[in-house]
């Protein structure tokens, strides 16, 4: 930002008489303090200047022992991180699912080769990494890249050298960690027998373990890299004259600048771990086990924040001698150059020391010290003199600055959007907390690199030529204009920004400004508001959207469309006023109390509009809330049922005539046998009553003959002919046995009369002798495979229930029991199983449960047997409509509930249970089906 300041000078207070100017203050301490100080000047020198390199010498090692130490902190975590990204890239979840591994053997294949081409990819990214392996969770080593040939020749291991990884402390490590933890290992020296001496390699490994989709451990993903590399090149940044060394956590020295230190480190240099205990002691002074002396400063790096004692130690030396040699020859110059100084500067020492040098060390000290955000204390402001005025400006100036400098900084890093600053070569100079939260990358990982690192590939070609064509001077529309580009974050997503591009120039150099703001949440949402609409307009059910006072501000076509309106026509208005509503079943109440209260609703509506149309309709209520929790609007979605009742309907119907078909036969047969003895025994009769009136007339002869005188010999020969005794023994039991078969046929009609009861609306029933009618009429079903039993309570009073609904339900459970038992015993005669019926009275419910012994179901199948057109059954051999049918019947049209529990091999048994009342529409919001 360019600019400038005018500080005004302030007035030096004056006081007292008139003062000595300050040359003549100058030239009369001078020449006192001179002739004491230049001899002690010249012995103190040398000894002082030892000390200051000495100091100087360790500053500079505890801080570039801690920017080494930094390195190594920022490696073990890209580790760490990558590690954990590895192990997340979708060929590795492929590779460690349970398909992959069940795979055929080119499936598995696919998944290893998927999984060796990004972990290869991965190691020539990264050139320190030596190899990454991914170990199952029995040790086995399945697949291990290395890169023994170079990261350009990252290559998988042949499988008959894969490894067991079992007793190493990385199996151990990895696969007791959570999901989404990293392991670091101790650093090591590679023990490799035909490992490259000129080579060697400091091995460290990163280990995180691996879940498939169920949470089942896989095994863990192993990933090494070679510390010696980092060793080398962080060696060479601290220079010739500096000596690194690095060792594990048990002292076990891992790299040495100089090669001829081996072994424990702590026994190289035997003061060092006293030392580096005390927090006190930045840089240490010591003996090595040379007898050199070295001046040391070391620092810890942690590998695991829960086990504190596993460290890498980095360590910085300094030969003292060296500092000793870079003072030692200047000796004589500095005394030679020390006398003709005194020579030479004598008359100037006098004029500006005393009150003159001083205030302007402290000036100096104070200037050499401050810290911005800190006050600036030290200045001689007090003085009345120029110095003074000087301190007093000089003051004043810092205090404004650095209150503009704070009010700046404080705006940029608490500013919500991304602020990047570029320098004239497009490298990052400035990167916001907020960018830091945008991009994923911290400001250290930035600064100083281009600005394309923040954009995806294809863009960066082109940022390189609009600042190219910017420089010559074309206008290239990108400065001072907001534009929607695409940025990318460090895990590599291409996400959408605002970009607002200025510049502005500091010291003469060119700088560029750039605001961005992420707005791929406000895309997404944008997205997906679009994809919400498309479905409203297109959706085939009627929706409204009602303000919190009911008044319609939003219709969707499909509405339009079927009440022949706009939204120009209904906007404001009530929907009550646009249809009489039928609340004979208090429907319309429980959707007003629904809206009153804020809560859902959802039920069927009868309603006819001016036209005289008339709807049925299946509507759901459903409240929208603000952000505050305060209700703005109620969603209405209304779906015409009037066909699907009618359709319901049919079925029913059809249903009903489906096992009046199938029982057609059966009844037939019942009524047939009875019928067929009936008419036998007729026949035997009329048989019989021939022979008896041949005997009556015979007998009338004999009287006719002898004149009205019959003997008893006569009538013995007739009832011998006409066989009296087998006639009188066999025409009663004709007769009973013909009775019988008449009450026989006479109880399936009735049976037939009562399970086709018409009646469609609720009546009360006593469902036992239902039930047992219906048993009687599907006899014929479960006769030939099962024992019928019953168990009814005989307290239980009469259910207020449709009839022919109900008998149809029984008359459904029962066939489905036999075919279940049917499919068990199949043609076997000996074989029975046993259907049973029972009910009870449950509070205010009436429980009927109807078991059987058949084949009984799996879980997933119990849990759709009540799915329209879903049946078990082979194709002809059933609907999947009648458990669809039990279900609409027992449930929306009674009220009540039905549970099925069964069991692959135990049978199965239906419990139905019905209210002993007729609910109101209020109370019938909750029930359905439960499957145990």
């Amino acid at each position: 930002m360019n600019g400038s300041a005018d500080i005004p000078a302030r007035e030096p207070e004056r006081s007292g008489g008139p003062r000595f100017g300050i040359r003549a203050r100058a030239m009369s301490v001078a020449t006192m303090l001179v002739l004491l100080t230049v001899v002690l000047t010249g012995l103190l020198v040398f000894h002082g200047a030892t000390l200051a390199l000495l100091n100087a010498h360790r500053k500079m090692l505890a801080s570039d022992t801690q920017s080494i130490s930094q390195e190594f902190d920022r490696f073990i975590d890209n580790m760490r991180r990558d590690t954990l990204f590895a192990s997340r890239l979708p060929a590795i979840v492929e590779f460690a699912s349970e398909a992959c591994a069940a795979a055929a053997e080119e499936q598995f294949y696919r998944c290893r080769n998927h999984a060796t081409g990004v972990l290869s990819s991965l190691l020539r990214a990264r050139q320190d990494y030596h190899q990454i392996a991914i170990v199952a969770a029995d040790g086995r080593e399945l697949l291990r890249i290395h890169t023994d040939e170079g990261p350009d020749f990252a290559a998988p291991v042949p499988e008959t050298q894969l490894r067991s990884h079992l007793d190493s402390p990385e199996f151990r490590a990895a696969t007791a960690l959570p999901e989404g933890r990293t392991w670091i290992s101790d650093a090591r020296i590679e023990s490799d027998q035909n490992l490259d001496p000129s080579r060697p390699r400091t091995l460290i490994a990163a280990a995180t373990p691996l879940h498939r989709a169920n949470g089942q451990l896989f095994g863990f993903m192993l990933l090494e890299a070679d510390l010696h590399k980092l060793s080398v090149a962080q060696d060479d940044k601290a220079g010739q004259s500096m000596l690194l060394y690095l060792s594990n956590s048990s002292g076990d020295l891992l790299y040495a600048s100089d090669g001829t230190h081996s072994g424990e480190l702590d026994a190289e240099f035997p003061q060092l771990g006293p030392a580096v205990g005390n927090p006190g002691k930045n840089t240490l002074v010591t003996i090595d086990s040379r007898g050199a002396k070295q001046v040391l400063a070391s620092a810890f790096v942690a590998l695991q924040a829960e086990e504190p004692e596993r460290q890498l130690r980095v360590t910085v030396a300094i030969p003292y001698a060296l500092i000793r040699a870079s003072v030692e020859p200047s000796l004589l110059e500095i005394s030679g150059v020390f006398g003709l100084a005194i020579l030479l500067t004598l008359p100037i020492a006098f004029i500006a020391t005393g009150r003159v040098v001083r205030p302007l060390l402290r000036m100096s000290a104070a200037v050499a010290g401050y810290q911005p955000g800190e006050s600036l204390a030290g200045l001689p402001a007090a003085r009345t003199d120029e110095i003074g005025q000087l301190a007093r400006a000089f003051a004043d100036m810092v205090r404004r600055l650095s209150g503009s400098e704070a009010r700046q900084r404080a705006a940029i890093e608490t500013m919500l959007d991304a602020h990047v600053v570029a320098d004239s070569q497009r490298r990052i100079v400035s990167f916001n907390p907020a960018a830091e939260r945008t991009f994923g990358y911290q400001a250290s990982e930035v600064l100083g690199t281009l600005v394309s690192t923040l954009l995806p590939v294809p863009s960066q070609t082109r940022h390189a030529d609009d600042y190219a064509r910017y420089q010559q001077g074309e206008d290239t529309g990108v400065i001072d204009r907001v534009r929607e580009v695409h940025a990318r974050r460090k895990s590599g997503e291409i996400f959408p920004i605002e970009l607002m591009l200025s510049t502005f120039t500091v010291d003469g150099e060119q700088l560029f400004s750039a605001v961005m703001r992420d707005i791929s949440a406000r895309r997404k949402a944008e997205e997906h508001l679009s994809h919400l609409a498309a479905a409203i307009e297109s959706a085939d059910e009627c929706m409204e959207i009602l303000s919190p006072t009911g008044e319609i501000i939003y219709i969707n076509p499909a509405y339009e469309r079927a009440n022949k309106c706009t939204l120009a026509d209904v906007i404001g208005k009530r929907p009550d006023s646009l249809r009489d509503f039928d609340n004979e079943d208090g429907q319309v109440t429980a959707l007003r109390a629904a809206a009153q209260s804020g809560t859902k609703w959802h039920g069927i509506l009868r309603s006819r509009n001016p036209g005289g149309d008339s709807f049925v309709e299946d509507v759901s209520l459903s409240p929208i809330h603000n952000g505050d929790g305060v209700l703005s609007a109620f969603v209405v979605v209304k779906r015409d049922i009037s066909e699907k009742l009618e359709m319901e309907q049919q079925l029913l119907r059809g249903q009903k005539l489906e096992a009046v078909g199938q029982l057609a036969a059966g009844i037939a047969h019942e009524i047939n046998t009875p019928t067929q003895y009936v008419g036998d025994n007729i026949r035997f009769l009329k048989e019989s009553f021939a022979e008896v009136g041949a005997l009556l007339r015979h007998l009338k002869e004999i009287s006719q003959n002898t004149g009205g005188a019959i003997l008893p010999a006569d009538i013995g020969k007739a009832l011998e002919d006409a066989d009296a005794d087998y006639l009188l023994a066999e025409i009663p039991t004709a007769i009973n046995q013909s009775l019988d078969g008449v009450s026989r046929v006479a109880g399936i009609v009735r049976a037939m009369k009562d399970f086709s009861h018409p009646a469609t609306e609720r009546t009360p029933l006593d469902i036992n002798r239902a039930m047992a009618s219906t048993a009687t009429v599907a006899s014929n079903e479960w006769k030939y495979v099962a024992e019928l039993r019953t168990d009814f309570d005989t307290e239980l009073p009469q259910v207020p229930v449709m009839p022919g609904d109900f008998n149809q339900v029984i008359l459904n459970m029962i066939v489905n029991a036999a075919h279940a038992i049917g499919d068990v015993v199949g043609d076997s005669a000996s074989g029975r199983g046993t259907i049973t019926l029972s009910t009870r009275k449950l509070d205010d419910w009436a429980e009927i449960r109807i078991s059987d012994t058949g084949c009984g179901m799996t879980p997933e199948v119990a849990a759709r047997i009540f799915d329209p057109f879903f049946t078990t059954k082979a194709v002809g051999k059933g609907t999947g409509q009648g458990l669809a049918i039990t279900y609409n019947v027992i449930v929306e049209k009674h009220g009540g509930t039905i549970t099925v529990e069964s069991r692959p091999g135990a049978g199965s048994t239906f419990i139905i249970r019905l209210p002993l009342e007729v609910p109101d529409s209020s109370e019938q919001a909750e029930h359905g089906v439960r499957v145990a």
